[in-house]
C-alpha cells in the first residue's frame, strides 16, 4: 500500500526532482534509468528470505514479486537475481564451487546489492552535477 504523511506532496516533489535533472541537463532516458535504478534499490530493501531445514535460503514466496520487479528494473532474470542474492561462489585454483547462504547471509548479500547500486547511482550524480557546474 501506499504511505502517506501530512504536508509531504510527493507528486510536487517528484516533480521539482524532475527539473534539478533537466537542470544538470539529464536527457529523458537518464531521468528515466535513475528513477529505475532507485526503484530497484526500495525493492531491494523488501526481500526478505526463507531457510529450509538445511539453512539454505531462498526469496520467501510472498517476496517474489518484488524480486520480479526488482530484476525487471535492472534488467536481469529473477532467477539469476534470486541465485546472486542466496548463493555465493567460491573460485579455487581448479574449480568454482557454488555455496549456498542461509538467511541472515542471504539479507547481508541483499543489502550489499542495494548499498553498491544506490552508491553507483549517487557517484554518477555527483559527477554529473560537477560536470554542469564546471561547464557555466
Amino acid at each position: 500500500g501506499c504511505t502517506t504523511i501530512d504536508g509531504v506532496d510527493d507528486g510536487a516533489d517528484l516533480q521539482k526532482t524532475r527539473e534539478a535533472m533537466a537542470a544538470i541537463d539529464m536527457g529523458e532516458e537518464e531521468r528515466h534509468q535513475v528513477l529505475r535504478t532507485l526503484a530497484a534499490v526500495l525493492l531491494l530493501a523488501q526481500l526478505e528470505f526463507d531457510q529450509d531445514g538445511e539453512e539454505h535460503s531462498s526469496v520467501a514466496g510472498a517476496a517474489q514479486p518484488l524480486l520480479e520487479q526488482a530484476a525487471e528494473l535492472v534488467a536481469i532474470e529473477p532467477a539469476d537475481l534470486s541465485h546472486a542474492l542466496c548463493t555465493r561462489r567460491l573460485v579455487t585454483r581448479d574449480d568454482v564451487v557454488t555455496v549456498p547462504l542461509n538467511r541472515e547471509q542471504s539479507g547481508d548479500s541483499r543489502d550489499a546489492l542495494a548499498k553498491a547500486l544506490y552508491g553507483k547511482l549517487f557517484s554518477w550524480l555527483v559527477e554529473r552535477c560537477n560536470e554542469k557546474l564546471v561547464d557555466d
